[in-house]
């Protein structure tokens, strides 16, 4: 992902972070506050980061240190039942914002350090290894940039779970070869039921049965494409 497009959707989010934070109705900070006040939090100092600067300067990481540190001690010395308990409530003013799950920790780190920090893009996914997916969910302020960095940033739980990728984009040909083999499989499918075979030539003369060229040498060419296409799909399957 090039930087420029990297700050562009930071700088978007961020947007709509400031919008949050200045709403004339104050929606945001009174979810701050309510989440602080239950659990006997510090009120900390408004810490914004500047767009502009992303991920540049001393500053910038000076602010990210201070915020992750907060975290740390605060984890720390709760239990877990807390624990649950805190993610539940933070839950509760996520939703009553109106914003993705993506923007939890953005919520949490405001509340325990004052930093304000969004997410670097406006789309939430997890892993279920159960099902063997991944699942992305969007919500109103994603864009298409949300969506290629928030692709590119699962590249490594993507490799994980389903190996390398093999990108598989139908053509023609792909269509005309797969009905190829299913023809073949239910050919030797209808003789197996009558304990009877068929040879991939017979099945080759069969399908072709109206093809102009149905000399010896063309069969043969297109018996061997039909055991490539067999062992692609194999292949694929497997």
């Amino acid at each position: 992902m090039r930087k420029s497009r990297l700050e562009k959707v930071f700088s978007n989010n961020y947007l709509k972070l400031y919008q949050l934070a200045f709403d004339e109705k104050g929606k945001f900070f009174s979810e701050i506050e309510r989440v602080s006040d239950i659990f006997g939090i510090k009120k900390f100092d408004f810490n914004p980061i500047d767009p502009g600067k992303f991920r540049k300067g001393e500053n910038f990481k000076n602010i990210i240190k201070f915020g992750n540190n907060q975290l740390k001690k605060f984890f720390n010395k709760i239990s877990n039942k807390k624990k649950i308990k805190f993610f539940e409530e933070i839950n509760k003013s996520r939703e009553r914002l109106k914003l993705g799950r993506e923007w939890n920790e953005t919520i949490i780190r405001v509340v325990l350090s004052g930093v304000f920090y969004p997410p670097l893009f406006a789309v939430y996914y997890e892993d279920d290894p159960n099902d063997d997916v991944i699942r992305f969910e969007i919500n109103r302020n994603t864009t298409k940039f949300d969506l290629d960095l928030a692709w590119e940033n699962s590249a490594g739980i993507r490799k994980k779970m389903f190996g390398k990728e093999k990108a598989f984009y139908a053509t023609k040909k792909t269509i005309n070869n797969l009905n190829m083999n299913i023809e073949a499989i239910i050919k030797k499918h209808l003789k197996s039921n009558k304990n009877e075979k068929i040879s991939d030539k017979q099945i080759v003369i069969e399908i072709f049965e109206n093809a102009k060229d149905d000399s010896e040498k063309a069969d043969k060419k297109r018996v061997n494409r039909l055991r490539t296409n067999r062992h692609r799909q194999k292949k694929k399957l497997n």
